[in-house]
């Protein structure tokens, strides 16, 4: 699985983005964002059923996003989180760190994290 990260890596068109704690950082797919020794890589829209703009919806949907996220000679660990209106922001723990989807945009395809200890 780390060569799968590595490849992700390789095949981006630009160097990862170095994060800042608790601040936000935009990615758009197969985008890196690091901190020290933690990667987490914008991997894809895994389904997204949210009213597009402009539209008068009865329900406003959700997406779904893949991330990867990884240490240096570590195992990667692929997680989907779900944004829905109205809920919490959802995050996820990794080597000591959370890792918080602040925001899906489309398009272009583009996540907004935060990571935090």
């Amino acid at each position: 699985m780390f060569a799968l990260t590595l490849m992700l890596l390789a095949t981006s068109p630009v160097a990862p983005i170095a994060a800042t704690l608790d601040q936000p950082v935009t990615l758009r797919r197969s985008e890196a964002a690091t901190h020290e020794k933690v990667i987490v890589i914008f991997t894809s829209v895994v389904s997204d059923s949210r009213c597009p703009p402009d539209v008068q919806c009865k329900w406003a949907g959700k997406v779904v996003v893949r991330l990867t996220a990884s240490v240096v000679r570590g195992k990667p660990v692929i997680r989907e989180l779900a944004v829905e209106p109205g809920r919490p922001a959802p995050s996820f723990e990794f080597e000591g760190y959370r890792v918080t989807l602040v925001s899906v945009e489309s398009p272009p395809e583009s996540v907004t994290l935060k990571l935090s200890r």
